[in-house]
């Protein structure tokens, strides 16, 4: 037991140190190849066993000086007597060495303490693996140091295809953590969305190596956008498939919140809305997103509302959305209810320099054909890609929780 005792101990002080510096040997062997859990569960078992069979003999020791020093109930030497060939653990022989002691006053103080001691082992020994397999945690290892020449510019061949390509691609990315900023809106008073200045960092390498990376430093493509997201009036002409028009004056709720934060964007209180023109095409029953070049800085958001003939209602915010009545111009068809928003975009490209590592191991996150339904042919599965892109909730998750590296400092080059 000793032996086992030293065992794990070795293991718990050099298993990991020698997987990361030597990657030879016993230790290496076992923690690479992940036979830790084995080794900690046939180790723990063995001294399960080998205090099992001292505790076996010890009650057996017990029972017969109880008897020799009756210290014991007369009706219970019996038992007592059977239990010195044969037991089914200390718990029995204590309960009778309680009695005796409760009915009879004898003083049986050392051995109610010893088999006290030897259940509490017993218990003990139970959550012992437990309790080391608690501590075993998934750790990366990192690999060799690769040192490669990158020039600045150049870019990763996958990324030219990687929203073009059937499966599309969805490359892993370093990100900067910033705070979102969300006014929540509510029935005449709107929201707005700001998602703050994000820079992502795209490591220039291929899938197959950039999903391996425990930490990189070197040349990076680097996407920085920010979106002001808003609802604002619109002036426009629709016959169920194409609507243009333009913007119209927001409220003064809108304005106080542009004048804040609208810099980036090139908007201020005094700004003409009447000069933005738009042209869109809503697809009924799915999210639209317009966006060309009439409106080249603008994106415009069209969904379904959850009433769509309730088309004498007034108009109705939610956060940064508003569900509005839209008339036809084309006879043929009837008025329907939308929700909409507009953002403000601001997003520029260019090359930097970049410090990033991982933790954990990371997978590319692909676009799944899910089950179907009565409606659609098939409803896609975009879970993990929103996890990514960190659109799962309006709270800002960290870079471990979302999958993606972490940005640990970085620099803009050109853009």
């Amino acid at each position: 037991m000793l032996s086992v005792a030293v065992f794990l101990a070795s293991f718990w002080e050099w298993g990991n140190r020698s997987a990361i510096e030597d990657r030879v040997g016993f230790w290496s062997m076992v923690v690479i190849h992940g036979w830790g859990n084995r080794v900690i569960t046939l180790s723990t078992a063995l001294i399960r066993i080998c205090m099992a069979t001292q505790v076996l003999i010890c009650c057996y020791m017990v029972a017969s000086m109880a008897l020799e020093y009756d210290q014991v109930r007369k009706k219970d030497k019996d038992k007592m007597s059977i239990y010195q060939r044969g037991t089914d653990g200390p718990s029995s022989i204590l309960l009778m060495f309680l009695k005796a002691r409760w009915s009879s006053q004898k003083r049986n103080t050392t051995g109610v303490l010893l088999l006290t001691f030897m259940v509490l082992t017993g218990f003990a020994s139970q959550l012992f693996s437990t309790t080391l397999l608690s501590d075993f945690a998934s750790e990366v290892l990192p690999g060799t140091l690769v040192s490669r020449q990158i020039p600045y510019g150049s870019q990763n061949p996958d990324e030219y295809t990687a929203f073009t390509s059937k499966p599309r691609e969805y490359p892993l990315f370093a990100e900067n953590p910033v705070e979102r900023t969300f006014i929540d809106g509510h029935g005449s008073s709107p929201g707005f969305f700001d998602s703050g200045p994000v820079r992502r960092a795209f490591v220039p390498l291929p899938a197959s190596e950039r999903v391996a990376l425990a930490s990189y430093d070197g040349p990076v493509n680097v996407l920085e956008m920010q979106y002001l997201c808003f609802p604002i009036p619109l002036n426009y002409t629709w016959n169920r498939t194409k609507m243009t028009g333009t913007f119209a004056q927001p409220s003064a709720r809108v304005l106080q919140f542009i004048a804040e934060r609208g810099g980036p964007f090139n908007l201020t209180s005094t700004t003409d809305w009447s000069k933005i023109e738009f042209t869109c095409e809503p697809n009924m029953g799915d999210l639209s997103v317009c966006e060309g070049q009439s409106i080249e800085s603008w994106s415009m958001i069209f969904g379904e509302a959850d009433n769509p003939t309730a088309t004498t209602l007034p108009d109705e915010y939610q956060g940064e959305w508003v569900t509005s009545t839209f008339v036809n111009i084309d006879n043929l068809y009837p008025n329907i209810r939308m929700k909409y928003t507009v953002c403000a975009k601001h997003v520029k490209s260019g090359d930097g320099h970049a410090r990033i590592e991982s933790k954990s191991n990371l997978t590319e996150p692909v676009l799944l054909n899910g089950t179907k339904d009565s409606v659609r042919e098939a409803k896609w599965d975009t879970s993990a890609i929103q996890r990514v892109l960190g659109v799962q909730s309006m709270e800002r998750r960290s870079s471990q929780q979302r999958g993606i590296f972490q940005l640990l400092s970085h620099k803009v080059i050109e853009y």
